[in-house]
């Protein structure tokens, strides 16, 4: 599974520091989801969502990274 960061208003990825992409295979794949949300803190981003791609299909899976009220991958309660 590949995670990445996307800017909310513009669905451009990130690639590098002051670099983004609109394609989603040049992103930077962070690896871990905690490792995005800990990247996007650091760096005061905002307005940026965490997208996964899953290895079995071009199906997305996101999640607001300001917003996320819980740590990634673990299921709603």
């Amino acid at each position: 599974m590949k995670i990445v960061l996307q800017q909310a208003g513009t669905a451009l990825y990130f690639k590098s520091l002051e670099r983004w992409t609109s394609k989603p295979q040049e992103a930077l794949d962070f690896l871990l989801c905690e490792r995005a949300m800990h990247f996007v803190t650091e760096q005061h981003l905002s307005e940026v969502d965490v997208v996964a791609f899953p290895e079995s299909g071009p199906t997305k899976l996101i999640a607001n990274a300001a917003t996320a009220a819980r740590p990634c991958g673990q299921p709603e309660l």
